[in-house]
């Protein structure tokens, strides 16, 4: 487990299925947020880098992967672009579902910690390569 989230490791410890967050994200918050869901999600996510913010780029995938979103590589970088890649089973199984699933908060989580990182205004958004099972964020400031 990541030093951040070191308070939630009795948690971590506890092996469980995702179908609780998987409702959350794509059940009760949309009806909750309605027609702003989107864009809440994605400050929610900028609001959570801010409080796990990352020593590195390195450390972004690390914090995917501790708290179940993904296998998340950065697979591109430019000056001011970086493109990162988000597969794993859970990412697989996502297509199959009648909602579809939004990766707002991480687009959000990952364009503050770029922000943190480079002092930068990044921005951040996503496609869904369906055939290939996987999510690509796209960065930029």
């Amino acid at each position: 487990m990541i030093k951040q989230l070191k308070e939630f490791q009795e948690a971590d410890e506890i092996k469980t299925s995702p179908l609780a967050h998987e409702l959350l994200r794509t059940k009760l918050l949309a009806d909750l947020l309605g027609n702003e869901n989107e864009m809440i999600q994605y400050y929610m996510g900028k609001n959570l880098a801010r409080m796990y913010p990352c020593a590195s780029i390195e450390d972004l995938g690390k914090f995917f992967s501790a708290i179940g979103w993904g296998n998340l590589q950065l697979i591109n970088e430019k000056k001011k672009e970086r493109q990162f890649e988000l597969s794993g089973s859970i990412i697989q199984a996502r297509f199959s579902y009648d909602t579809p699933y939004l990766y707002k908060m991480e687009a959000g989580w990952i364009a503050e910690q770029l922000n943190q990182l480079t002092g930068e205004a990044w921005e951040c958004t996503y496609k869904e390569n369906k055939r290939k099972a996987i999510i690509h964020f796209y960065a930029a400031y």
